[in-house]
């Protein structure tokens, strides 16, 4: 039992250290396949239509074009394919006497005994973790039990490596929006500090010679441009006009953001004036 509980401790600092599941899934696979003393393991990666989108397999010595095959024929006649379709785990205590197990020509190596489980989270079915054995009845229920932690866990790091992917490529085309536009973006923290700035905001605050950086600092230490500042004082969305010393007066918009500050937009209306 601690045995268990350390390497479920290590699996899970495993997958909390790196977001590259490709990285994370092949580290948490050595180390299952060193504990059940296994002859080798393999994780199939599924889309929401269930296509295979990545595999790992432990063999590091199997080519790419036998690895497709492999993976073609386990998911569409095999023990993967058969814990996808029922959504649950499975033992296999010799291969030879169980037809979920499918043997192939060119095989790279024998397997006898196998245990597999999905990678579920919540309603989806991400993934399948198989570790083999070359010798019969090298499995046990209590093997797919460890593996049904394991293949939880998993599911849960491979998912919050997906959220951060989408957020990421979500903050990347918002920062590209923010960073093209010609009104000034400001963002500020409850205290006024700022956390964002975009080119426009930079060259505003720079006035005529240079544009400012500032994130970080307080407001007040980058301007003193009262019209500016009251409005970003305020406790309430507000806006109004902001005059600047170059002459242009542009017209801010200041709405608060819970629990995150202030977003500022400055747009030039002196063509108006």
């Amino acid at each position: 039992m601690q045995n268990k509980l350390s390497l479920l401790n290590r699996i899970s600092d495993e997958l909390n250290s790196d977001l590259n599941p490709d990285k994370m899934l092949r580290r948490v696979l050595d180390l299952t396949v060193a504990h059940l003393h296994a002859a080798t393991g393999s994780v199939m990666l599924f889309d929401r239509d269930n296509r295979v989108s990545a595999y790992i397999l432990q063999q590091e010595d199997v080519s790419a074009e036998v690895a497709d095959r492999i993976v073609g024929t386990v998911l569409t006649e095999g023990f993967a394919g058969w814990v996808l379709n029922r959504g649950e785990g499975g033992v296999i205590f010799d291969t030879y006497e169980d037809d979920r197990w499918v043997v192939y020509d060119d095989q790279p190596y024998d397997v006898r005994s196998a245990v597999a489980t999905p990678l579920r989270r919540r309603q989806h079915i991400l993934g399948v973790l198989t570790v083999v054995h070359a010798e019969p009845n090298r499995v046990s229920e209590d093997d797919l039990s460890l593996l049904n932690a394991i293949a939880g866990q998993a599911a849960i790091a491979l998912e919050n490596a997906r959220l951060f992917r989408q957020t990421e490529q979500e903050r990347i085309k918002l920062s590209a929006i923010i960073n093209s536009t010609q009104d000034a973006v400001l963002v500020t923290t409850p205290g006024n500090r700022t956390l964002l700035l975009n080119p426009a905001a930079q060259e505003l605050l720079g006035g005529e010679d240079e544009a400012v950086e500032g994130v970080g600092l307080p407001l007040v230490e980058l301007t003193d441009n009262d019209d500016l500042l009251s409005l970003l004082g305020s406790s309430a969305s507000t806006s109004g006009e902001v005059a600047l010393p170059d002459g242009r007066t542009m017209w801010a918009t200041v709405t608060g953001i819970p629990d995150l500050g202030k977003v500022a937009v400055l747009r030039d209306i002196s063509s108006f004036k």
